[in-house]
């Protein structure tokens, strides 16, 4: 198939980068070239392994290329539950990445030119991409679509074609595509040129990266001879991952593939941009794919038309150092004034062996409430809002998972309680969102880390922690999760009260009325979950029959303290005391 002539698009100027961007025609397929290539891969490992002990990079320096690394991230959301409301929030973010106060403490833009600090672009599933266009509306910002039955890329090619067509006839400026697999470990070359082909060919006036999940090729020189095939098919952009491989972005994989673009380039002339994607999380690990690139291709590939991230939670990291940067000190935590650093660290620490996960090497560093710190009102505001939803939404996204589970499935009353949890928590993200938008303010992500906080350590851990524990198990995860849901509503609506903001105590005070009763039903249905467990699994002998007794005992154990002195083995649910749920 003979491949057109070299093409350039132009696009709006961005943070003071070229105005065009040139594509990859590509080229025939030349398979003795594909076929000789050759990795040594102990010599990979080495080489990756000393990469980012290359340079030292500290101070201003470091403040200065991690603001290149904001400008190549494509900020992506690919959940199943995305919502408009969420990709607006996402694209608001994407036009404001990092805090104008810190920007100007850097003196970001003060060569008076229009230096407006964004993301590389925006990545979402196709039926997101109209909002995503309209909420970037004027800012030069590409909308990226992933595509061709992402992640797995298994539904028919002429459906997968007709995804890619869909996505850029909806104005997506760029596609997220992925190659069959199967061509690479079969080493079909021929086949995976023809698909990439008619892929470009799909794509129309879009870019198209393409995925080829380096986790799932095996050896390194697959990842190495799928890239020059890909290129020589067309590619604008070689992307390591999908970000739900096994494996995703490793600096060895990325060493084969930009020393694959160098070489297609020295031999074409041709130039194909470079994006890791998967388990691309902090700063320090930004920094040392900054310096692959670098190393291996040189200053003119450190721009977003040739260099990008793949990352969804990578950017609040970033804005974490550069406020360290500017302020010697870490953002604000939301912490109990009265704890210490190492009370909250040994904290985490307790729930993370009850979740059975790992904590961090050594406590970190924080400090006490954000309206007690050196911030000002609406920071406070933006701050207390931010973190209810990321407490929420890490419960909520485990849960979510959890329903795929048979055994939950099987057992009725125990479906129907995460059901209903389910529902509770995304209504209280929909009202948390609302709230935020109320007073003018973006959450900065849904899934922010809420890592280092007391709730959020456990809600994070809680939502990482899913592996395949008993039923059982699972339900006294959910209630421990949703405990401490309401110790945060709690605080929120304390919070609310003190600074005088009526919203917020009353929003707090619904939602913790709404958490209480999952608590009661959780507590009623665990007894006959754990009674059946016991009896199916005992090498000897149990009285299955006494989960209806278990159930009766516990609740008259703790109903009068949560009801404020109901009957005896009774639970009120709509009691008007507002109990605290962590009194359980």
């Amino acid at each position: 198939m003979p491949a057109p002539a070299a093409e350039t698009t132009e696009a709006p100027a961005r943070n003071g980068e070229p105005t065009a961007t040139e594509r990859n025609p590509g080229t025939p397929l030349d398979e003795s070239w594909v076929r000789a290539s050759r990795v040594n891969p102990s010599a990979t490992q080495r080489r990756a392994a000393t990469l980012p002990t290359r340079r030292s990079i500290k101070k201003e320096w470091q403040a200065a290329w991690l603001l290149r690394a904001v400008s190549c991230i494509d900020l992506t959301t690919l959940k199943g539950d995305d919502t408009p409301s969420n990709v607006r929030r996402l694209c608001a973010k994407a036009r404001q990445p990092v805090r104008p106060d810190l920007l100007a403490a850097m003196g970001f833009g003060d060569d008076n030119r229009e230096r407006d600090l964004t993301v590389g672009a925006v990545c979402v599933y196709h039926r997101r991409v109209p909002d995503a266009l309209d909420a970037l509306e004027g800012s030069g910002i590409p909308v990226a679509a992933v595509s061709t039955g992402f992640p797995a890329g298994l539904s028919p090619f002429e459906t997968r074609l007709d995804e890619i067509e869909r996505s850029a006839a909806a104005g997506a400026d760029e596609i997220d595509v992925v190659v069959t697999r199967e061509h690479v470990l079969r080493e079909n070359w021929q086949l995976l040129y023809d698909e990439v082909r008619r892929m470009r060919e799909a794509c129309g006036d879009a870019h198209m990266k393409t995925i080829l999940a380096t986790g799932e090729l095996g050896p390194l020189w697959h990842t190495l001879q799928a890239s020059k095939v890909c290129m020589m098919a067309g590619a604008d952009f070689i992307k390591t991952s999908t970000g739900m491989e096994a494996v995703n972005a490793t600096l060895e994989n990325g060493l084969v593939m930009t020393r694959a673009i160098r070489e297609y380039h020295e031999r074409t002339g041709h130039v194909v941009g470079f994006k890791p994607a998967g388990g691309i999380r902090s700063a320090k690990e930004a920094l040392g794919w900054l310096i692959l690139i670098k190393e291996e291709l040189g200053d003119d590939w450190l721009t977003s038309a040739r260099f990008r991230f793949g990352a969804s939670s990578l950017l609040a990291d970033i804005e974490r150092q550069l406020s360290h940067h500017v302020t010697g000190r870490y953002a604000a935590r939301v912490l109990p004034a009265t704890w210490s650093c190492q009370q909250h660290y040994d904290l985490a620490g307790a729930i993370g062996r009850m979740f059975g996960c790992r904590t961090p090497a050594r406590a970190p560093t924080c400090c006490i409430q954000p309206f007690l710190c050196s911030m000002n009102r609406e920071e406070a505001l933006h701050k207390h809002i931010s973190d209810m939803c990321a407490v929420e939404q890490h419960i909520c996204d485990a849960v979510v998972r959890q329903r795929d589970d048979d055994r939950l499935k099987n057992n009725v009353e125990a479906n129907q309680v995460v059901i209903e949890i389910e529902r509770v928590l995304k209504n209280h993200l929909d009202a948390l969102n609302d709230l935020a938008e109320s007073y003018d303010q973006q959450v900065q992500s849904t899934a922010k880390e809420a890592l280092g906080k007391v709730l959020g350590v456990a809600a994070g851990l809680y939502d990482r922690a899913r592996g395949k524990p008993p039923l059982s198990r699972d339900m006294r995860d959910n209630y421990v999760a949703l405990s401490l849901a309401a110790m945060a509503y709690t605080q929120f609506h304390t919070f609310g009260l003190a600074v005088g903001e009526d919203r917020i105590a009353d929003l707090a005070s619904e939602h913790l009325k709404e958490i209480t009763p999952l608590l009661v039903e959780i507590s009623k249905v665990l007894p006959d979950i754990t009674a059946g467990e016991i009896t199916e699994d005992a090498d000897f002998p149990t009285d299955g029959s006494i989960a209806r007794q278990a159930t009766a005992n516990t609740q008259a154990a703790w109903a009068p303290s949560v009801t404020g002195g109901a009957g005896e083995g009774t639970v009120s649910p709509t009691s008007e005391t507002e109990p605290s749920a962590a009194t359980t």
